[in-house]
């Protein structure tokens, strides 16, 4: 006779996958917080804006600047002012530099690519276009090296 036809208590069938299952909802739940809150932190207030607008680069960088170095209200609104003067300058010394850099970048395209065998080339020219993106994405465009700027892009693809 065996011990359930005594009447002795039976104990529960274990269920082992269950403390794994709820372990593991609770990292992922974790891992949601974690990453939300970083996603936060570097890529802004969730306002989509992403890259910051020219307008938020400066109030990010004046905040920084008052912080770090300390500013008063006039010396932090002088600072601005110095920085507004100077933006379109830059814009405008960029702009013309910019078709030399990326005349540059083409040639260094061209004779990185020559070296390379045709699957080496695929890759390098994947590499090249997923930079050139993130750098279009970044404001100023290709204006710090991207290999290409708009013109020579649509060049490249009509060959």
């Amino acid at each position: 006779m065996d011990e359930t036809e005594m009447g002795a208590p039976v104990a529960p069938p274990r269920k082992p996958w269950l403390k794994g299952f709820l372990l593991g909802s609770a990292i992922l739940a974790c891992g949601i917080v974690i990453g939300a809150a970083a996603t936060y932190r570097f890529l802004g207030d969730g306002s989509g804006d992403f890259p910051p607008s020219p307008e938020k680069r400066h109030e990010a960088i004046m905040k920084r600047l008052r912080h770090e170095l300390n500013l008063s209200d006039e010396q932090a609104q002088r600072v601005s002012e110095i920085f507004n003067r100077k933006h379109e300058k830059m814009e405008m010394i960029r702009a013309k530099v910019e078709p030399e850099v990326s005349s540059l970048m083409d040639e260094v395209r061209a004779e990185v690519g020559g070296l390379l065998h045709p699957d080496q080339q695929v890759l390098w020219e994947k590499h090249l276009t997923e930079m050139r993106a993130r750098m279009h994405a970044r404001p100023h465009g290709a204006a710090s090296g991207t290999g290409s700027s708009p013109e020579t892009e649509s060049k490249q693809e009509a060959k």
